[in-house]
């Protein structure tokens, strides 16, 4: 079975991270200019900042069809016909992300199901649900799911094309998608 992040993986996160960073900043921010997961190290900003600018993107407002990465909806339609759609998120309100995906697609509500976990208790959720796949944009959250043996998919973003030492070699062998439309291979169909 399945599981997907939500923030850089259905929802195009780097949208509402520009838009504050920019704010915060007051110079223009792109999603290039995001290299690293963490943020202080490529925008410049204090862990305080940081901090504050992830409480803003998470805010309801922020979840807009617009912000859907391209293709996700109808890969997601068309899965959801015959497995249920599994998101782990960061994000604390897993009902909010619910509403939001139901709205969104036409899969069956029940066959939505959203959890919320940090990323480094991620791993452990998906082990209890049954997962043997599951596709993140970050680092942290794909260790956790090798940690508990299920199958890393990494999402391409441009904070995660530099491998993390020491296990850069390890990550070399993980697969890596630039849209969940690839996702069909690992899945039998």
């Amino acid at each position: 079975m399945l599981g997907l992040d939500l923030d850089g993986v259905i929802y195009e996160i780097a949208a509402p991270i520009c838009h504050v960073a920019s704010e915060m900043t007051g110079r223009q921010v792109v999603k290039d200019d995001i290299t690293k997961y963490g943020l202080t190290e490529c925008l410049g900003l204090t862990e305080v900042e940081v901090k504050d600018l992830i409480f803003k993107c998470q805010e309801d407002h922020w979840l807009r069809s617009e912000l859907i990465i391209p293709g996700t909806r109808r890969f997601l339609n068309e899965f959801g016909q015959n497995y249920p759609v599994v998101v782990i998120t960061a994000r604390p309100d897993a009902v909010a992300t619910k509403e939001f995906l139901c709205q969104e697609l036409t899969v069956e509500p029940e066959q939505i199901l959203v959890f919320s976990a940090r990323s480094r208790e991620k791993g452990k959720l998906a082990s209890k649900l049954g997962l043997t796949h599951f596709v993140d944009d970050h680092f942290v959250s794909l260790t956790a799911m090798m940690q508990v043996g299920i199958k890393p998919i990494l999402f391409d973003q441009p904070w995660n094309q530099l491998l993390p030492a020491p296990q850069s070699r390890t990550w070399q062998l993980v697969d890596r998608i630039k849209n969940l439309n690839e996702l069909w291979r690992f899945i039998d169909v």
